[in-house]
């Protein structure tokens, strides 16, 4: 069995593929309510925004992290 590795930003990239599935369902879910084109559009903008903040959050702690692992071994 050949296992490949997901580099080490693995569960970033996890990460970043459930918030583009939850953009896309808060997209659908604005489409079957009865409210205005700008209020989709705040809402999906909203949902990414989030979204995207998160993920950037998440991948800041994770490079921190490689680098500080990377100090330990003096693999700078």
């Amino acid at each position: 069995m050949v296992r490949a590795s997901g580099g080490p930003l693995r569960d970033a990239k996890i990460e970043l593929g459930v918030v583009v599935l939850l953009v896309v369902a808060v997209y659908f879910l604005t489409l079957g309510l009865d409210i205005a084109a700008w209020q989709e559009v705040v809402g999906v903008l909203a949902a990414a925004c989030l979204g995207g903040g998160w993920v950037a959050l998440r991948v800041r702690v994770l490079a921190r992290r490689r680098l500080a692992e990377g100090r330990e071994h003096g693999n700078l």
